[in-house]
């Protein structure tokens, strides 16, 4: 099922909660809406995260919080990160801890990996 709030689209595919920002800004509202969706509405069971930002060319710092937030509390992969957004998330220093993905299909493929060690 996909449902959407404030340019914010989500959906579950194999237990991830798939997070598309809609529109060029991620800015305070839709982190917003996302902070709701994942730390309220999905809060138990559900900490894989994917956010795809594929027309995303504008970000504040709510925006960069959220990516942030998502990335030490939940398991974030953002998808298709654009050149813009890239440089700010290099020039605050954590683009080196965010998993990037060109598409959606291969940040699930990953989450879907086992991992040595791992039930």
């Amino acid at each position: 099922m996909i449902e959407s709030s404030k340019n914010v689209i989500h959906s579950i595919q194999n237990d991830v909660i798939v997070v598309s920002v809609q529109g060029s800004e991620f800015v305070m509202e839709q982190a917003q809406a996302i902070g709701n969706l994942v730390f309220n509405r999905y809060d138990e069971g559900h900490d894989r995260i994917i956010l795809d930002i594929t027309g995303v060319s504008y970000i504040n710092s709510s925006g960069i919080s959220m990516i942030i937030r998502l990335n030490l509390e939940r398991r974030l992969k953002l998808v298709n990160i654009q050149k813009p957004v890239k440089d700010i998330l290099d020039l605050t220093g954590i683009l080196p801890f965010i998993s990037e993905y060109h598409t959606t299909q291969e940040a699930l493929a990953d989450f879907s990996r086992k991992v040595p060690g791992q039930k």
